[in-house]
Parts: C-alpha cells; structure tokens; sequence
C-alpha cells in the first residue's frame, strides 16, 4: 500500500488468497478469513482501505453480516459484486 499513489487502497481478493493459501483468487477464500486479514490490514496503516467482499459470502442475510464484518474490520468501504451462481 503506497499512499503517495492512491490515498485510497482497495484490498483485493486475490493478494489475499495468495498471501494466505498460496492460490488464485477462485472463491476459495472464507469470509472469516477476509475479516481477519482485513483487521490485521487496516490497524497497520494510516489510509482508508477498501475491502473485496466478492459477492457477500451468500443470500441477502449473508451480505448484510459481510457488510457489518467489513466495517467493524476496520474498512472503509468495499466492492460487492452481483453474481448469479446456478
């Protein structure tokens, strides 16, 4: 994160996937572990991060305790997705 060129940082699914289970950004990541990287992530820095909430971990339920988790993490917004998965 270099906030002489973004003051704000989006974190992005896939350095976290990467970072933490060594894989592409495939839906493989959890909700629980966003939340903690995300914690770790925005105690450390001084500039507002953006958190990837991909598509809200589920239904409505679900992106409702995504968007709750993403700000008690300390994130100044996030990216949700619409996604339909059959």
């Amino acid at each position: 994160m270099i906030p002489l060129i973004d003051p704000h940082s989006p974190l992005a699914g896939f350095s976290i996937s990467a970072a933490r289970l060594g894989l592409p950004d495939v839906g493989l990541i959890s909700y629980g572990e966003m939340i903690d990287q995300g914690c770790l992530i925005t105690e450390a820095v001084s500039i507002p991060v953006i958190g990837d909430a991909d598509n809200g971990y589920g239904n409505s339920m679900n992106v409702k305790r995504t968007v709750k988790g993403f700000i008690n993490a300390g994130f100044a917004g996030l990216i949700l997705e619409d996604q339909v998965c059959f």
